[in-house]
C-alpha cells in the first residue's frame, strides 16, 4: 500500500476505491448498488490485515459524500477507530509515535465529520465524453526549451470517451532539424529504463485535457498508416502529462544512442506486443 501522509485519503488503496465509487455514482448508479459492486470487487482485502481498514474508511467517506452513509459502515468505522485497531494497524507497520498521534486526530475527526449527516451531499455529476487530441497514426515534432526537436508517434487514440486518450511512442530522435515522417519511420524506439527491468519502448497515454497546458506545443507533421491495434490500458504503458513524455525525450540520459537493439519504428508498429 503506497502511504504518503496520515490523513484519511493519503494512501492508495483510499483512492482508488474512493475514486471508482464516485466513477460509478456519477454514471447514475444507486448508491447501494456501488457499495456492493465495490465491497465484491475488493473482497480480498477483508482479509488483508494491512488493507482492509482501507476499504471502510473509503467507503464511509464516498457515502457521506453522497448523502447516503449506511448505518452498518457508520458502525464498523466507528469499530475501528474508537476500539484502537485503526492505530494499531498502524503501529504494526512502522509509524512513529509522532506519526501514530496525528493519524488518530485525523480519524478522530473523520469520525466527528461522517457522524453529522451531509448538509450539501454531491450529486452525480454528467461525464464529458472527449476525442483525443491527435489520430493513430500522427507523426509529430516535439519542440523543446533548449530549441532542438523530438519526435513521437501515435499509436491509438480514443474517440468520445471520459479522457480522450492518446497512446505515444517516443521516437530515439533529438536534432535542431525538425523531423520529417522518414525520420519517425526510420527511426527507433526511445527506451524507457526502470531499475531491475530490461529496457523497453517508452510509451504513455496522455490525457486529452492536459494538452492545452503543456509547455511543449505538439505539432502533426505527417501520417503513418498500419493496421496493428494497440489496445487501450496495458500494463506496459505509463499514464501522465504531455510535458512528462516530453521531458523523458529531452532528457540526454533518456537517449537511448547507444543500443543498436532498439526496436526500429517500423517493426515495432508490426510487433505483437500487446
Amino acid at each position: 500500500m503506497g502511504v504518503w501522509g496520515t490523513g484519511i485519503a493519503s494512501n492508495d488503496v483510499f483512492k482508488d476505491i474512493y475514486g471508482e465509487f464516485l466513477d460509478k455514482f456519477n454514471q447514475g448508479a444507486p448508491v447501494s448498488e456501488i457499495t456492493k459492486q465495490i465491497s465484491a470487487a475488493y473482497s480480498s482485502l477483508i482479509d488483508d490485515p494491512d488493507e482492509s481498514n482501507e476499504l471502510y474508511f473509503a467507503l464511509a467517506k464516498a457515502q457521506w459524500d453522497c448523502g447516503s452513509l449506511d448505518k452498518a459502515i457508520l458502525e464498523k468505522v466507528t469499530d475501528l477507530i474508537n476500539s484502537g485497531a485503526e492505530l494499531q494497524r498502524w503501529q504494526s507497520l512502522g509509524a512513529s509515535q509522532a506519526q501514530l498521534k496525528k493519524r488518530e486526530t485525523a480519524m478522530q475527526d473523520f469520525l466527528a465529520l461522517i457522524k453529522e449527516p451531509n448538509p450539501k451531499p454531491r450529486k452525480p455529476k454528467p461525464v464529458k465524453l472527449v476525442n483525443a487530441i491527435f489520430a493513430k497514426g500522427d507523426c509529430l515534432a516535439i519542440p523543446l526549451t533548449d530549441g532542438r526537436f523530438g519526435a513521437a508517434l501515435v499509436l491509438a487514440a480514443e474517440e468520445q470517451t471520459q479522457f480522450g486518450l492518446n497512446l505515444l511512442v517516443a521516437v530515439d530522435f533529438l536534432s535542431v532539424d525538425k523531423p520529417n515522417v522518414q525520420d519517425i519511420l526510420k527511426g527507433r524506439c526511445l527506451n524507457r529504463h526502470l531499475q531491475d527491468m530490461q529496457p523497453s519502448p517508452d510509451l504513455q497515454y496522455c490525457y486529452a485535457k492536459d494538452f492545452k497546458k503543456s509547455k511543449y506545443q505538439m505539432e502533426k507533421i505527417g501520417e503513418i498508416q498500419f493496421e496493428k491495434l494497440f489496445l487501450p490500458k496495458n500494463a506496459r504503458s505509463v499514464y501522465g502529462r504531455w510535458d512528462t513524455f516530453a521531458d523523458a525525450i529531452a532528457s540526454e540520459k533518456a537517449r537511448n544512442t547507444n543500443e543498436p537493439d532498439a526496436l526500429k519504428i517500423s517493426k515495432f508498429i508490426k510487433k505483437t506486443w500487446f
